[in-house]
């Protein structure tokens, strides 16, 4: 790994305790949203850019510059610093399309989430690479993801954006190796691993992951995972090894944002004291 890639993806973060803001309810307003993420101890916010304008004030894929600076007044007035920006489009529009047009508007997408990025204060941009089907060989799948990310490459450097290919249940990228290898075969600075704790407890352990990830990881993602019964849970339920996690973390010298990914809840009133209060103790590990 060279040595100046990892200076570049580490020297953005500050220790920063974070909450997707999927966790609320999609219709509420963004300033409603903010106000809860800060009274439950938050630092930070993880948004999301919609297809649709669905949240009044919120960051949707057709919002005008002076409309997100709005949002970075907003986040500004909170005292909340914004983890990333992120879309679920991108499943939909994937990277690992046979299809130039559908790689297109997936590109387009990535690419106005760099630029709000720029606005509302934020550096980094969650990618979904795509997905393996029946439609879609291993070999294309790799092949496409990666062109494309070469060319967003040299955008998200010009803006000072990290790109963060996750690891999701996509049939793709299935080890921490073959994540590491795609990462280092786009060759950017700005390019890296969004490293999702609960999504490789199905089958693997996240502290093997981020030991070979190392120097490559722009953020994390937090949510509790069951391996005995496969279902995802609350933070400190599950079957994850917090201890683990945190030690290995410290021993590649990640010092950034850690953002708590999951659903909407009816009750996330309640939810999110015990959310915020199971994050206190893993950071404490």
């Amino acid at each position: 790994m060279p040595l100046h890639r990892r200076v570049l993806l580490l020297r953005y973060f500050i220790m920063i305790k974070s909450i997707n803001i999927g966790f609320f309810p999609a219709s509420d307003p963004l300033e409603q949203t903010l106000e809860r993420v800060k009274a439950a101890g938050f630092g930070a916010v993880e948004l999301n850019m919609n297809e649709e304008n669905v949240s009044e004030g919120g960051l949707w894929y057709g919002i005008s510059d002076e409309d997100a600076l709005k949002v970075k007044a907003l986040l500004e007035k909170y005292g909340l610093a914004c983890a990333g920006i992120v879309t679920d489009k991108l499943w939909q529009y994937n990277l690992t399309s046979d299809s130039i047009d559908m790689r297109a508007e997936g590109m387009k997408r990535i690419e106005k989430m760099i630029h709000l990025c720029t606005i509302v204060g934020a550096t980094s941009v969650l990618v979904v690479p795509g997905i393996v089907d029946e439609n879609v060989t291993y070999k294309n799948a790799y092949s496409n993801a990666q062109s494309c990310m070469k060319q967003l490459a040299t955008k998200a450097e010009a803006a000072g954006v990290l790109l963060g290919i996750e690891d999701v249940w996509n049939r793709f990228l299935l080890s921490p190796y073959e994540m590491a290898d795609f990462v280092d075969g786009v060759d950017s600075p700005a390019v890296g691993a969004f490293f999702d704790v609960g999504n490789v407890v199905i089958n693997s352990y996240p502290e093997y992951w981020i030991e070979i990830l190392e120097g490559r990881i722009t953020r994390i993602h937090v949510k509790g995972f069951n391996r005995d019964n496969g279902e995802f849970c609350y933070l400190r339920e599950g079957t994850i090894d917090w201890k683990k996690v945190m030690n290995q973390l410290r021993s590649i010298g990640y010092d950034g944002f850690i953002t708590v990914e999951l659903g909407a809840r009816d009750d996330w009133k309640a939810d999110l004291e015990q959310i915020s209060s199971d994050l206190d103790k893993i950071f404490a590990e």
